[in-house]
């Protein structure tokens, strides 16, 4: 994520001018008129000012693990080899009623 921020900031210019390019020749060719009065490169600079790089995030989701899976021996060792032990941590606690919610 940091490359890419980094990597959009030294070739901003050269990008905003590559896009503009491209829009513009759309616009051309395009049947629909009434665009090409727009400056295409302050509309892509704004873009490019509104750009929002959202750091990726992993997320596993175990499909057909059921409650009765915590009690395998053999899914429980493979689990363990799979994740370490603070990835696991609250995956199988029991509760008689939901967990009470703290507050942030």
């Amino acid at each position: 994520m940091k490359g890419f921020r980094e990597h959009v900031l030294t070739r901003q210019d050269a990008l905003i001018a590559d896009v503009a390019f491209a829009i513009g020749s759309r616009i051309q060719r395009a049947q629909r008129k009434g665009l090409e009065t727009l400056d295409l490169k302050q509309e892509v600079r704004r873009g490019f000012e509104r750009l929002r790089v959202i750091e990726p995030k992993v997320r596993i989701v175990l499909k057909d693990v059921a409650w009765e899976s915590s009690r395998d021996k053999e899914f429980m060792t493979a689990l363990a080899q799979a994740f370490p032990k603070t990835d696991l941590e609250g995956w199988f606690e029991e509760f008689n009623v939901a967990r009470e919610r703290v507050p942030e």
